[in-house]
């Protein structure tokens, strides 16, 4: 209710039953893949007849993305008295609120993406092969739901090698065949939507057109204001901020710096007109980070950390209210 008398009214989702009103199931005419980008919300979008139901489909998997959250803070070894307080500040936030129900496509996208950068870590920190195929896979879906995820994917192919690099040296182009793993799902789903909008469109780019209107560069020829803007968000979430500090602390060098590779993407995808609204952002620093407590925390840095993330909901909440 707060958020809605501040103005957010699902206007993502609104837009989202509009274009899959457009869509003619069953019939030879595939014209309206021109506005069917994200196929994947789209598609649920055409079954559902309200922005009241894709909220509920959401709010859903928001409580998925929270179980998997709290999975990973139990095998952390964190009480559950702390796992409980760091859920609620995650879940209250009001970003996560704006994005779970108003925005099904960002939400997707989000979900798959944070299962993505999961894979990621595990695969340059635990040497865990599944890690990477998931990573590539869970991007390529992530694809389907928004264009930042070519991005996302990009950047997990630069750095992937580059963080595993004492892995695998003194093997031959494991460097390239892991690079390819993370980028190949989302460079597949970018030809074949392409190719389908070109082949029964006439025009291969139109999705690219409609889903970001302001590519390329759209944050200006600097990135400046599109680093500015990701960074107060990130300045805003000091949970998103002291974690990545206490894996530094704990000789987690190369986990804090695969936290730094989504702050990046993030970078990139606001400057070349690609980005995440600001709510959507803030969702995505604030799960990573909680998700990636060091396991075996001292009591004192966990008291640190559980008091930074109240404050944190409360200056959020302030800023709404």
């Amino acid at each position: 209710m707060v958020t809605d008398r501040r103005g957010h009214r699902g206007a993502a989702d609104q837009e989202l039953l509009d274009r899959a009103g457009r869509i003619r199931w069953g019939s030879a005419d595939l014209d309206f893949l021109a506005t069917s980008y994200p196929p994947l919300p789209t598609a649920i979008a055409s079954v559902l007849p309200s922005t009241l139901a894709l909220a509920l489909v959401g709010a859903l998997a928001a409580g998925v993305l929270l179980d998997a959250v709290h999975t990973r803070l139990s095998r952390a070894g964190l009480p559950w008295w702390a796992r409980a307080v760091l859920l609620v500040c995650l879940g209250a936030s009001p970003g996560f609120q704006v994005t779970t129900t108003g925005n099904l496509g960002v939400l997707l996208s989000l979900v798959l993406l944070l299962v993505a950068t999961d894979g990621f870590l595990r695969f340059v920190l635990d040497g865990q092969t599944l890690g990477g195929f998931q990573a590539g896979l869970f991007i390529g879906l992530a694809y389907l739901c928004h264009p930042i995820a070519v991005v996302a994917a990009v950047g997990f192919a630069v750095t992937g090698p580059l963080l595993a690099r004492e892995r695998l040296r003194g093997q031959r182009a494991a460097g390239r065949a892991t690079a390819l793993v993370l980028v190949f799902p989302t460079v597949a789903g970018v030809l074949a939507w392409t190719y389908l909008c070109w082949r029964f469109t006439g025009s291969p780019l139109v999705w690219l057109h409609l889903a970001a209107p302001a590519f390329p560069l759209g944050g200006g020829a600097s990135p400046l204001p599109a680093a500015t803007g990701v960074l107060l968000v990130l300045a805003a979430s000091p949970v998103a901020v002291l974690v990545p500090a206490l894996l530094v602390l704990g000789g987690r060098g190369r986990a804090a710096l695969g936290l730094a590779v989504p702050v990046v993407c993030l970078v990139v995808g606001a400057w070349v007109g690609v980005g995440y609204p600001a709510p959507a952002v803030a969702v995505l620093l604030g799960v990573i980070a909680v998700a990636a407590v060091p396991p075996r925390l001292p009591r004192s840095w966990l008291a640190v950390l559980l008091v930074t993330a109240v404050v944190g909901l409360a200056v959020s909440g302030a800023a709404v209210l």
